[in-house]
């Protein structure tokens, strides 16, 4: 006799159906998506506190494109790196004090317009459409196969969950790959619009050219 119950997401998936998986699944991932952006946007110190250049650069760049300022953080790592989370209205740009080193101040301008062009593009709640289904793919896709125990016991529940099991591991892994590829497609088109936005706004692509 088969035990139900709504721990598993197998067994779930049994009594109510597989897309309902995706459904389950999702407010997690979106929910593990935006903290995940909340910390990185937490990432080291204010520029208007360690590097007000910065800040007033940013500030500069954002009243030129016409944008909401973004708020600039300088993370203590020595990697040059720099990111842009958030939205068009509430982004933050955050810049490592490797690149702050490493660049002239024009290619660190070009870096702050290249974030900012991000910001003002919507890149990252673009991004998150294609991400959100590849991080429910992984999660759905992540159980291990049924107990061979339950197939001495259960055999009829063994062979159901197995099937399943099989079936959900093709169709996500599927999902999976597909999401990879629409990441890496529309990563480089977002990351060459923002080229694009960095050059109008500095009037300096050299700069652009030299930092990346």
């Amino acid at each position: 006799m088969l035990q139900w119950t709504l721990t598993h997401p197998l067994r779930v998936a049994i009594a109510s159906g597989i897309p309902l998986l995706p459904v389950l699944y999702y407010w997690p991932v979106r929910d593990e998506i935006r903290e995940f952006q909340a910390e990185l946007g937490k990432a080291g110190a204010p520029a208007s506190e360690t590097h007000p250049e910065l800040a007033a650069v940013a500030r500069r760049l954002a009243q030129q494109g016409a944008v909401p300022e973004p708020a600039v953080y300088v993370a203590d790592r020595r990697r040059p790196e720099s990111y842009a989370v958030g939205g068009r209205s509430s982004g933050t740009v955050i810049v490592t004090t490797g690149l702050v080193n490493r660049l002239s101040a024009g290619e660190l301008e070009a870096v702050l317009a290249h974030e900012l062009s991000h910001l003002a593009n919507g890149d990252s709640r673009i991004m998150n459409l294609v991400l959100v289904p590849m991080l429910v793919a992984e999660h759905v896709g992540s159980d291990d196969p049924p107990s061979r125990k339950l197939l001495v016991s259960q055999p009829l529940a063994y062979l159901a969950r197995l099937v399943l099991w099989a079936l959900l591991t093709v169709v996500t892994t599927g999902q999976r790959l597909c999401c990879q590829f629409g990441i890496a497609v529309l990563s480089r088109g977002r990351e060459f619009a923002a080229d694009r936005g960095a050059a109008e706004l500095t009037g300096a692509p050299s700069d652009l050219a030299s930092a990346l």
